[in-house]
């Protein structure tokens, strides 16, 4: 039985790879402010609009 478990240590790798997640490179402090930043810039657009233009009707 002691011979076995020697060709079982030697297959299993000594490194595991890095399992790379869908857009793992965004995930830094920087682009998180960048889409934080440009969500307000859109939400603020929407809200504008939206008054300018229930303003014009009446």
């Amino acid at each position: 039985m002691m011979k076995y478990s020697n060709v079982f240590i030697a297959v299993i790798p000594q490194k595991v790879e890095e399992v790379k997640y869908f857009l793992q490179d965004i995930n830094t402090p920087f682009w998180i402010w960048f889409f934080r930043i440009a969500f307000c810039v859109c939400m603020l657009s929407i809200l504008i609009s939206f008054f300018y233009y229930e303003n014009k009707k009446e």
